[in-house]
């Protein structure tokens, strides 16, 4: 099972490694392949790509969380898919628990 906004779900399939050339990291803590969905506080998703400094993500534990550094990373680097039966997962961070698409 896996913790998500929804209540614990399971995981349908997990890829991994699951090699990607560009990822970018979110507030110094969140590392995350640019075309990958994130829940927005107003209940829909962008994708990293377009995510802007400023912009508030949702957050399972607090009133949202604001978007203050984002930076690119060039290079292979071994990310891991995991898709979910309810298509969320929270990713916790140092100080940040996200809430991305985990059917994506």
């Amino acid at each position: 099972l896996i913790s998500t906004p929804k209540g614990d779900t399971k995981v349908t399939k997990i890829i991994n490694p699951h090699e990607r050339e560009v990822f970018v990291v979110l507030n110094d803590e969140l590392e995350i392949t640019p075309d990958h969905p994130i829940l927005m506080q107003d209940n829909s998703y962008t994708t990293i790509n377009e995510i802007q400094i400023g912009d508030i993500v949702k957050s399972p534990v607090n009133s949202g969380t604001v978007i203050k550094s984002k930076e690119w990373k060039q290079g292979k680097t071994d990310t891991v898919y995991i898709e979910t039966e309810n298509g969320l997962i929270n990713v916790y961070c140092n100080t940040n628990i996200y809430v991305i698409k985990g059917d994506y």
